[in-house]
């Protein structure tokens, strides 16, 4: 019913509520007995809509502040301050940039309502530019949502895009619809060797419960890059596929330093037969200095 009065345009309502205060003003002024029952029929009536009128709204408001709500959740922050792995697998974090603008957001069809903070974003050379052979596009899934400004990350990027010693993650930071913007954080990852980090120490741990992962051994060699789970008590991956773990002394070695430094894993040696099944091995955990 509150859905069906829902319905009614409001100056409507209102009409119907002067027709209803009308009977009222019937059943005071009249003696007549039609009257005074027409008079209690629209006095009734105007009951019945001042307690569905009461109901719209507030549902009204209802939908009102909902509306609001969903305008400040498009209207978000950042992620975190540093929403990016110090490592992916061979890469170490070179370098971050945090808050930055993405230029042309209000001349597109942005699709806010598909938006979410910490999305992964696309950056494309835009090298048919008539006013910036250095464009770059900036995409979220196939949906253009702007472009890099002309700044050091435009240059970074031109510099570093096709360069396989590196790698640059891209995410979504904040997004506010109702002024058209939109930031985005950008991270540079550079290939892991000695000499272009200062590497604090190397730690070298062996690597148990390997017996029952023979076949992921199959493709494991030395200076092969790996992944440790610290959540996982202390799995150890190599191109997501698990070959064994760390121990638990080992483990809570490596999670102190890891408040503290960087550290990249690899392969220090493998032992062992694949004939035999009992391949095995070495990690070992290089701590990068700041």
């Amino acid at each position: 019913m509150t859905k069906l009065f829902l319905k009614i345009p409001p100056a409507i309502r209102s009409l119907i509520m002067l027709v209803c205060a009308f009977g009222a003003y019937l059943l005071m002024t009249n003696e007549n007995q039609t009257l005074q029952i027409i008079g209690y029929v629209l006095l009734g009536l105007m009951a019945v809509f001042i307690f569905y009128d009461r109901k719209a709204v507030k549902i009204a408001r209802e939908e009102k502040m909902q509306k609001e709500r969903e305008k400040e959740d498009r209207k978000r922050v950042a992620v975190s301050k540093n929403p990016f792995d110090d490592t992916k697998g061979g890469y170490v974090l070179k370098w971050a940039y945090y808050n930055e603008n993405i230029a042309g957001c209000r001349y597109l069809n942005i699709p806010y309502k598909e938006l979410k903070v910490g999305s992964t974003l696309r950056l494309v050379k835009d090298k048919l530019n008539a006013h910036d052979k250095n464009a770059i596009k900036v995409f979220y899934e196939n949906h253009h949502v702007g472009f890099i400004h002309k700044n050091h990350i435009q240059e970074m990027f031109n510099k570093y895009s096709e360069d396989e010693n590196y790698i640059i993650e891209v995410k979504l930071n904040s997004i506010d619809e109702t002024n058209c913007r939109l930031q985005l954080q950008i991270g540079f990852y550079q290939l892991f060797n000695e000499k272009a980090f200062r590497v604090n120490q190397v730690i070298k741990f062996v690597l148990v419960s390997t017996f029952n992962k023979q076949d992921a051994w199959k493709n494991v060699n030395v200076n092969n890059y790996l992944r440790v789970d610290y959540n996982e008590s202390g799995l150890v991956y190599k191109d997501d596929v698990l070959i064994g773990e760390l121990k638990g002394s080992d483990l809570k070695k490596l999670s102190n330093f890891s408040r503290d430094f960087r550290i990249v894993y690899k392969v220090g040696l493998v032992t062992g037969n694949e004939e035999k099944h009992n391949l095995t091995g070495r990690v070992d955990a290089y701590v990068i200095e700041d």
